[in-house]
């Protein structure tokens, strides 16, 4: 499903909020997380669902697009996450968090 069909699915007008499309999705999302200081977030695969985690130190503007981020990889490549993915602050997998995964990358 692409970003046009779940806005229209959703009802969601601009400015978008990535927060609602991410729990219409049944994603649990957490600002509270602690995360290594390098990671900026992760998306995580917890039973039957996933749980997107954003970096709590970063500016809220930042943190909108690292929820995104993460979002996106739900959407296109999900198939891919396994246990789950980190990004750091370029957002590429990283391994210096819990979830290196050397499926994703920049490609």
């Amino acid at each position: 499903m692409g970003i046009l069909e779940l806005l229209r699915r959703f009802q969601i007008e601009p400015p978008i909020d990535v927060n609602t499309i991410i729990r219409h999705l049944g994603i649990s999302i957490s600002y509270d997380t602690l995360l290594h200081p390098d990671i900026v977030g992760q998306i995580q695969k917890i039973g039957s669902g996933y749980r997107i985690s954003v970096q709590p130190n970063d500016h809220p503007n930042r943190q909108r697009f690292t929820a995104a981020h993460e979002l996106g990889h739900f959407l296109f490549h999900s198939d891919l996450l396994g246990k789950g993915v980190d990004d750091d602050r370029m957002y590429r997998s990283t391994n210096i968090g819990q979830f290196f995964n050397s499926n994703v990358h920049p490609r």
